[in-house]
């Protein structure tokens, strides 16, 4: 009996720990879009949208090519939305004055650049970096003293 409480008690202390940092998932409503992490591979690599809602936080998702499961939340995130390709961003900088050679408060353009578009090299570095080499100078390997 004694073994039994002092069992109970450990399990009771490990639980509270656990729900100390613990949070439960915020529900998903129908219509969500969602990406569904594969149990075996351990990867988000599928989308569905949930069309169904189920008991102990179960949703029916429906997948591209039709087929329905039931899935767990903790096997769902929502997606978020993306804010838009960087060409509108750049236009928006473009269309507001941001980076305007003309104006006062900006750095003056290079002008030796050969790109059309004014804002390409700041925006996007389209060139890798170059490869950082070590500046210390190697001695020759010596062996067998030969």
């Amino acid at each position: 009996m004694e073994a039994r409480e002092r069992q109970a008690a450990i399990d009771a202390s490990v639980k509270f720990r656990y729900d100390e940092n613990a949070r439960s998932l915020a529900p998903l409503s129908i219509g969500t879009n969602v990406r569904i992490r594969d149990p075996k591979s351990k990867l988000w690599d599928r989308v569905g949208v949930v069309v169904g809602i189920g008991r102990y936080q179960s949703y029916r998702i429906k997948f591209a090519n039709g087929s329905v499961l039931w899935r767990n939340r903790r096997l769902l995130r929502p997606m978020v939305a993306v804010a838009g390709p960087i060409e509108d961003v750049i236009s928006e900088e473009a269309s507001s004055g941001v980076g305007d050679p003309g104006s006062d408060d900006s750095v003056p353009a290079d002008t030796s650049s050969a790109s059309p578009h004014p804002h390409s090299g700041s925006a996007i570095n389209t060139a890798p970096p170059p490869l950082r080499r070590g500046e210390r100078v190697r001695k020759r390997t010596v062996m067998f003293d030969i």
